[in-house]
């Protein structure tokens, strides 16, 4: 009967009125279905009528959007969610209602009708913070039956059949931590016995209560030394290394008395919902015992997707970027190495260059590729 009905649909696309009856068929004998077989095969089910909803609000021409205001909610304050849609046929439209499901952290209460237009027509709901949103990447994705984030689960009922459909907001939805902020620079790389000190910047989003209340957390027996003096919302100085650090990674944190600071980031591609991403606010240093490289001139091929360059000249090095003219010409005087970076075959005139790159390295010169 099940098989039936979804053939029946197949078959009357893209006819949405002749649709809706056969995805109804659909939808009640699923339901019959889905309490009847094993239970290790329910979630076959269960992922079909989700299916048979979705179908149905195409099917319908419902146009669906669900929104947060603000779109990324500080934790302990209160936001919005708007859930909308424009109705094709008024006469017709079905009747829709909704309700919000968040983890624990997020108190949701009821949609309520903002407004009812003959198209147009929305409902809204408020929602109290009391905790940060889970990670938006654990949220959703196509075929999930139970999403992990924020969601509304949306119920239409047609001609006496109940569909339901969970429905993501427009945009990732995630929340902005109580203490924001970035340290800068974020990645350093430092010689041991070598760099000794580096100056760094913690710049808050917000104004701190007191000017100390900003502060950098170090590792054991590393120093700071204020440049100036703190102000509400920045802090800068001198760290300085512990002369006893072995070579390793090491993380400098910043952090709002005990609370921790986080740093934003947000995401916008075609292929993706929008999303805001936060994460400790953290400078990454890479403590390296290494010979210097001052005195090496290096030739740079730069391929355009990395930043090893910039490490090398960090290590000591003199770093000149090589551009198209210089390659095709081969004025390579001065060089004591070229580096090919990564892509640099694909997207620098590379194959064209070797006929001046050979001869230099028989020369005595020295050519790495990445």
């Amino acid at each position: 009967m099940a098989q039936q009905a979804a053939d029946d649909a197949l078959a009357a696309f893209p006819d949405g009125r002749a649709v809706l009856p056969a995805l109804c068929r659909l939808q009640t004998a699923l339901v019959a279905l889905k309490d009847s077989v094993v239970p290790q095969h329910q979630h076959r089910v269960k992922l079909k009528m989700r299916q048979a909803a979705m179908a149905a609000c195409e099917a319908a021409a419902l146009q669906l959007h669900f929104e947060m205001t603000p779109p990324v909610p500080v934790v302990g304050q209160t936001a919005e969610a708007r859930l909308s849609w424009h109705v094709a046929d008024p006469a017709n439209a079905p009747d829709i209602s909704a309700r919000l499901v968040a983890p624990e952290q997020i108190g949701c209460g009821d949609f309520t009708i903002a407004g009812d237009g003959e198209r147009r027509r929305a409902m809204t709901a408020s929602m109290d913070i009391s905790g940060p949103a889970v990670d938006p990447m654990a949220g959703w994705h196509g075929v999930m039956l139970s999403p992990a984030d924020l969601h509304a689960e949306l119920r239409l009922l047609i001609a006496d059949t109940e569909f339901v459909v969970p429905l993501s907001p427009d945009s990732v939805f995630s929340t902005t931590p109580a203490h924001t902020g970035r340290i800068t620079p974020s990645r350093i790389l430092l010689r041991r016995g070598q760099d000794t000190a580096v100056e760094m910047h913690l710049q808050m989003d917000q104004a701190m209560p007191s000017p100390g209340a900003a502060q950098l957390a170090l590792p054991d027996g590393w120093g700071f030394q204020p440049t100036q003096a703190a102000s509400g919302d920045a802090l800068s100085g001198t760290v300085t290394v512990a002369p006893s650090a072995p070579q390793g990674h090491y993380r400098i944190a910043a952090r709002n008395g005990s609370e921790a600071v986080y740093t934003g980031q947000t995401l916008a591609y075609p292929h993706i919902r929008r999303q805001t991403r936060f994460s400790p606010a953290v400078a990454n240093v890479a403590l390296v015992d290494t010979a210097s490289l001052e005195g090496l001139t290096v030739g740079w091929i730069d391929g355009g997707v990395d930043e090893a360059h910039h490490w090398t000249a960090e290590l000591g090095a003199k770093v000149v970027q090589l551009d198209n003219a210089r390659l095709l010409s081969g004025g390579f005087d001065g060089l004591d190495v070229i580096v090919a970076g990564v892509f640099a075959g694909g997207t620098r005139p590379l194959n064209d260059s070797m006929r001046h790159i050979r001869p230099w390295v028989e020369a005595g010169g020295h050519f790495v590729s990445q």
